[in-house]
């Protein structure tokens, strides 16, 4: 017996972000990338708040917040509509939410640039579905949490960038600072933007840049307490 089911909400939207037609010309940039300095410092802040840990999602929303809103990487946060691209001053994040009934909900993180770590974390938990889609300035994607390494291809109609991480795990990768193959926490970040808006030259910067940051976590902490 073959059953059927219509796609609604978030699911419809998520499905329409996949339609070439509907999110535009897309180049991916991927990166495989250390996570020891965010795995470091969400292990020290947890020490200081053991009955509020934060997530690897919460602390990405906050760093690409404090990322997007500097004058260089402007053009990452931004919509088109049509032939105009729209620049912002705050960054409203759009995020795929999985619930454990197996359904995904797309939430909207906005002013992540304004917020503090504790309030993007509650918004988390807590931000309702059937938000404004169309406030996103940019989209984060999250599959390390369902056991994915790395994907390719989402992204948000109007929106120019989205970035997905893969699974973090422990395995190789090569340092620049000291020369040689390390073994750490690993995973992949994808980079997918419109090249209407962004060139490749802005989004392998803003890359290499988040890199620097999520292998540090001097540096991890400096932004997420800022």
């Amino acid at each position: 017996m073959a059953r059927t089911r219509r796609l609604e909400g978030a699911e419809q939207f998520l499905a329409a972000s996949m339609t070439p037609s509907a999110a535009g010309p897309r180049l991916s940039l991927m990166r495989l990338t250390s996570f020891e300095g965010i795995i470091r410092a969400r292990d020290e802040m947890a020490s200081s708040r053991p009955l509020s840990r934060l997530t690897v999602t919460a602390i990405m929303v906050k760093i690409l917040g404090q990322l997007l809103s500097r004058p260089q990487y402007q053009d990452l946060n931004s919509r088109i509509d049509q032939d105009t691209v729209i620049t912002y001053d705050d960054v409203n994040i759009a995020i795929p939410v999985y619930r454990s009934n197996g359904g995904t909900s797309l939430i909207v993180i906005g002013e992540a640039n304004r917020k503090s770590i504790d309030e993007i974390s509650s918004e988390l938990k807590t931000a309702p579905e059937g938000v404004d889609y169309s406030r996103a300035t940019t989209m984060f994607v999250n599959l390390g949490v369902m056991g994915i390494d790395a994907i390719t291809g989402i992204s948000l109609p109007g929106v120019s960038t989205s970035l997905a991480v893969g699974r973090i795990r422990r395995g190789q990768i090569y340092n620049e600072a000291k020369d040689r193959v390390v073994t750490t926490y690993i995973a992949w970040v994808t980079m997918s933007v419109d090249p209407r808006a962004v060139g490749p030259d802005v989004a392998g910067s803003f890359l290499s840049e988040l890199a620097s940051v999520l292998e540090s976590s001097e540096l991890v902490s400096q932004l997420v307490s800022s």
